[in-house]
């Protein structure tokens, strides 16, 4: 780190190249710190998104279970895999749907 009063004394060029080398240093260690703060924003959006997923996967399970008795495999993978907008669609589709083939029919 180069402090202001290391350029006392210094020649027009020596001065020039220390106060450019600080500058670096400063915008190098601002950037580094958005970059930081940005990937963490990131993270915890992720975060989030995965524990609604999760929690809204367990709650179909839950309603399935409950309403066509035991769910098989097949159905658990295809609801672990899911998105969030089809888990919400089956979600509803479950009072309506006669059979558990068809709550999870690929949407149209």
């Amino acid at each position: 780190m180069v402090y202001p009063v290391d350029l006392i004394g210094l020649t027009g060029n020596e001065t020039h190249s220390k106060f450019g080398h600080c500058l670096t240093h400063l915008c190098q260690r601002d950037a580094l710190s958005e970059i930081t703060r940005f990937l963490r924003q990131e993270g915890i959006q992720v975060g989030i998104q995965e524990g609604e997923q999760k929690g809204e996967a367990k709650m179909l399970v839950r309603q399935l279970q409950r309403r066509f008795g035991n769910v098989p495999e097949w159905a658990n993978e295809k609801i672990a895999k899911a998105d969030l907008s089809s888990l919400e669609e089956w979600s509803l589709r479950i009072l309506d749907a006669p059979t558990l083939e068809s709550v999870l029919a690929d949407l149209s």
